[in-house]
């Protein structure tokens, strides 16, 4: 799904205050020991999910520089180590902008969770007239998105984690001899303590970045891309009938779930590609003074 505009005035704000973050917790040596979670790359991978590739990679350029920087300037004290040019440049650079490929997962998580709102929206104001059975068909769909949003958190932190790890393993390897680590090989070193910063670090990341959708996503999703939900009478009823119809072929096709599984797929991108439709056409008839919406936040999905 293609991102939104990037409101750039918004972005670069946050970016500097996730920066200030980062810094702050980098100025305490237990943030960033070798072999030991990167405590500092939570709040930049939430920068990356909110904001999404080009933003991060230019904090990620940033923060690099910054870091470098404070190894060069006199009475600052230095949060970074190395011993070339060309080791900080693959550091620094190559390694933290591989990093900004968790952004990548920023608008599909959207997309994910407009399907929750807006199910939330329609449940609210059909519950009475659809009575239980529609409700928990709803809610069950809207929960089942909610959890591939889960999902694609994992995946995006997974990829940026793996490819700034491998930079990082590299430039440990080669520009680290044996002797600085008593003798113990350099590529055995790099691999140990690179795989338990990245394990370490991307489990605690996910946790946290996991729990924050459940209980406040405003931290993950930005309010300004928020959904707004447009959606008259006329709409909501022909939304009703077309969720009705496509959540009992999915009961049916869940039965085989295995054997289903392209079909099922297939008729959950044609119901999110309906609601979707059935929203715009809301806020057509919404500017023309013809209809309502409703600005919902995310409630609990319980």
């Amino acid at each position: 799904m293609p991102q939104k505009k990037i409101d750039w005035k918004r972005t670069f704000k946050e970016m500097a205050i996730t920066l200030v973050i980062v810094m702050i917790i980098r100025a305490f040596p237990f943030s960033h020991l070798q072999g030991g979670p990167q405590l500092a790359s939570i709040p930049l991978a939430i920068f990356a999910l909110r904001r999404g590739f080009l933003p991060s990679l230019i904090s990620m350029w940033i923060y690099g520089g910054l870091l470098v920087a404070s190894d060069l300037l006199p009475f600052v004290p230095s949060l970074s180590y190395y011993t070339s040019p060309w080791q900080a440049f693959l550091d620094y650079f190559v390694g933290f902008g591989m990093f900004a490929f968790v952004g990548l997962g920023a608008p599909r998580i959207l997309a994910y969770f407009k399907y929750v709102v807006e199910c939330e929206a329609i449940i609210g104001d059909t519950a009475e007239t659809q009575g239980d059975e529609y409700v928990e068909e709803a809610l069950n769909r809207g929960l089942h998105q909610a959890h591939r949003a889960s999902l694609v958190v994992i995946k995006a932190l997974a990829l940026g984690f793996v490819l700034r790890g491998f930079v990082h393993f590299i430039v440990r390897w080669l520009y680290y001899t044996p002797e600085t680590w008593l003798n113990v090989s350099p590529f055995v070193y790099s691999l140990i303590t690179n795989l338990e910063e990245m394990l370490l670090t991307f489990t605690m990341a996910a946790l946290v970045i996991l729990i924050i959708l459940r209980i406040y996503p405003e931290l993950v999703i930005p309010k300004a891309l928020m959904p707004t939900v447009y959606i008259d009478e006329k709409l909501e009823e022909r939304l009703t009938k077309y969720t009705l119809k496509a959540n009992k072929k999915l009961k049916k096709l869940n039965k085989n779930p295995k054997k289903n599984k392209d079909k099922i797929a297939e008729v959950e991108v044609e119901l999110l590609k309906y609601i979707e439709h059935t929203d715009e056409l809301g806020q057509k008839r919404y500017e023309r003074g013809l209809g309502y919406h409703d600005n919902q936040k995310y409630g609990n999905l319980d």
